[in-house]
């Protein structure tokens, strides 16, 4: 069915999972950064409505944890956040956004698989992965000395 895919070039070279709705296969579309404001939006509003402690599940290092949390939570964001869905789930399938409300094409029964196509998508399991790195504190070894870059002062110095 698809791809798993979360780690270095790997999302670059994966194909993007495949949804049938309606008796046609869509093949979804690379995930970029307007998509990323998007989803960022879906998900806060998700995890409010749906009460989940987000961060553990998207970041769990299972894909099938991290695509189920994913799902449910869009779920629960779609009603809340109806625009910003049906505008990224247009893009994604590669359609129209007047397409995406057609019942005859896109059945509601097929929201909790397009959901889900889009949680085993490679660039968004690659994106939970730099999330997770970002979110997991580093040893202390690591931050015995600080990684922040210093720029030089332009200054002339005094001593």
């Amino acid at each position: 069915m698809t791809q798993q895919t979360d780690r270095g070039d790997k999302p670059l070279m994966a194909e993007p999972p495949e949804v049938e709705i309606a008796g046609k296969t869509y093949r979804l579309q690379r995930l970029s950064y307007p998509d990323s404001a998007r989803l960022a939006r879906m998900l806060v509003i998700g995890k409010q409505q749906a009460r989940l402690e987000l961060l553990p599940l998207l970041t769990s290092g299972n894909p099938l944890a991290q695509t189920e949390a994913f799902a449910s939570v869009l779920m629960a964001a779609f009603g809340f956040a109806e625009q910003d869905t049906m505008a990224f789930l247009a893009r994604v399938l590669g359609v129209e956004i007047g397409d995406i409300r057609d019942p005859e094409r896109f059945p509601i029964s097929s929201l909790p698989a397009v959901f889900r196509a889009v949680g085993e998508h490679p660039d968004l399991q690659a994106f939970f992965v730099q999330v997770q790195q970002i979110a997991t504190p580093r040893d202390e070894t690591e931050s015995s000395e600080s990684s922040i870059p210093t720029v030089p002062s332009s200054e002339p110095s005094t001593s």
